[in-house]
């Protein structure tokens, strides 16, 4: 059992007391009960990012908000599908393009002169810089795919083997994406978490959209020791 294992046991059975002193009259809800088993499915299946559901509430919200602002309340649900049918397609059309075409459709940053990006960054950017400013982003939507610093990428497969990357810059040149990122090395692919762990480089290597053999980022985690883990 981890350090992190242990603190979040602890943590679940101090609240449960607590909750039970305060609130004698009270019963224990659903989801604290299942707090009890979070730690131990921790250590069978990983980070639980597949128990989540904070994207359904989100788009719940969105259909509540809805149903809050309507003043007819003649078939409901019927309103509320239309609305949502023209909010996708406003959406689908602000963005751009949604097959992969390398369309940028928002970015977060700010214009950088070429002198003031650090020697490391502006080495590997070298060969792709036309002008002497260049636009430094720190998250990047493409075709509807949200690219951010701190994410890894799988940049190729040689014999079976997976190649990562962790993206830890990223930069926009004659409205082109281009990131910065160091490989992942020593990768060896947990079968049990469905997950990649391995040691981040030093080395700097310039990637842009083409280059990737799947256009979704996946997340990272660091590890007690040094090391990380991308899940898939």
């Amino acid at each position: 059992m981890t350090e992190a294992d242990t603190f979040l046991l602890d943590a679940v059975e101090d609240f449960l007391t607590l909750f039970t002193r305060e609130f004698p009259s009270e019963n224990v809800k659903p989801k604290m009960h299942f707090m009890v088993h979070y730690g131990t499915h921790c250590r069978m299946f990983g980070p639980l990012v597949q128990y989540w559901s904070f994207r359904f509430e989100g788009k719940h919200g969105y259909f509540k908000d809805i149903a809050c602002r309507l003043k007819c309340r003649k078939n409901v649900l019927v309103t509320l599908a239309k609305k949502h049918q023209y909010y996708q397609a406003w959406h689908l059309h602000q963005t751009g393009a949604y097959l992969h075409d390398g369309c940028i459709s928002n970015s977060n940053g700010k214009q950088m002169p070429i002198n003031d990006i650090p020697l490391h960054l502006r080495t590997v950017l070298q060969p792709v810089i036309a002008n002497e400013c260049v636009f430094q982003a720190s998250s990047v939507d493409v075709d509807g795919v949200t690219y951010e610093c701190g994410l890894a990428v799988i940049t190729g497969v040689d014999n079976g083997d997976v190649l990562l990357s962790v993206i830890c810059s990223l930069f926009i040149v004659n409205r082109k994406l281009y990131m910065i990122c160091c490989r992942i090395q020593e990768v060896i692919y947990c079968r049990h978490f469905h997950s990649f762990t391995g040691v981040v480089g030093q080395s700097y290597h310039l990637i842009d959209l083409t280059d990737l053999v799947h256009p979704h980022p996946l997340p990272v985690y660091e590890c007690s020791d040094n090391s990380v883990c991308v899940l898939f």
